[in-house]
């Protein structure tokens, strides 16, 4: 029951913290520790935590689906990390290329 609780509660704080930030106007940028995203690379980077809510959620929901359908919810999860990735990378890169 932890781990499911926890997943939940992640998803609710990753998806909270990425909406505040957007409506904010700046998404901080981690890498590196300078600076925020802002505009298009502000909404990549939200999607990146959306994809990452939903990996989460999918968990929980794979815990209670009583069908035998586990491959479905493990291919789900590499695809949503995988995209959640390339967001991540997306962001990063659009803010810097928009920067030289």
């Amino acid at each position: 029951m932890g781990t499911r609780v926890a997943n939940i509660v992640l998803a609710i704080g990753l998806f909270c913290y990425g909406s505040y930030m957007l409506v904010a106007g700046q998404v901080a940028a981690p890498e590196g520790g300078a600076g925020f995203f802002h505009d298009v690379p502000a909404w990549i980077r939200y999607g990146g935590y959306v994809a990452l809510c939903l990996m989460l959620v999918s968990r929980v929901l794979d815990h209670y689906d009583k069908r035998d359908n586990e491959s479905v919810y493990r291919t789900f999860e590499e695809i949503a990390i995988g995209a959640a990735i390339v967001l991540f990378a997306g962001a990063t890169i659009y803010c810097k290329l928009d920067n030289m």
